[in-house]
């Protein structure tokens, strides 16, 4: 995906780090699936042997700024509606943080 190896989304993973919650929330949010062969963000290795890519931490952060902002976790919804033709990223990472209702 284009946020790949983007400068800014080394600004996005320090943002995630430096969140409280941090190893209870995003780190294991951000365990990447082999599926698809997505690109290993550079120097980064979780606890288990998994890894990350920039578009997950991408997405992660803009989480993570809205519920910071809005005071709402994404657990706390009972629906999404996801308008794109993506690949699935986001439904991963909204469930993988509690999400579990209807995804469409």
């Amino acid at each position: 995906m284009s946020a790949e190896f983007q400068d800014f989304v080394t600004n996005e993973f320090k943002v995630l780090r430096e969140d409280p919650e941090w190893s209870t929330r995003w780190e294991p949010a951000l365990q990447e699936p082999s599926i698809g062969n997505p690109c290993a963000w550079p120097n980064y290795r979780a606890r288990s042997a998994s890894y990350t890519s920039g578009n997950t931490i991408h997405q992660c952060f803009h989480l993570r700024q809205f519920e910071h902002f809005t005071n709402m976790r994404i657990s706390d919804f009972s629906q999404i509606l996801e308008f794109g033709a993506g690949y699935g990223s986001f439904c991963r990472i909204a469930h993988a943080l509690g999400f579990a209702g209807s995804y469409m």
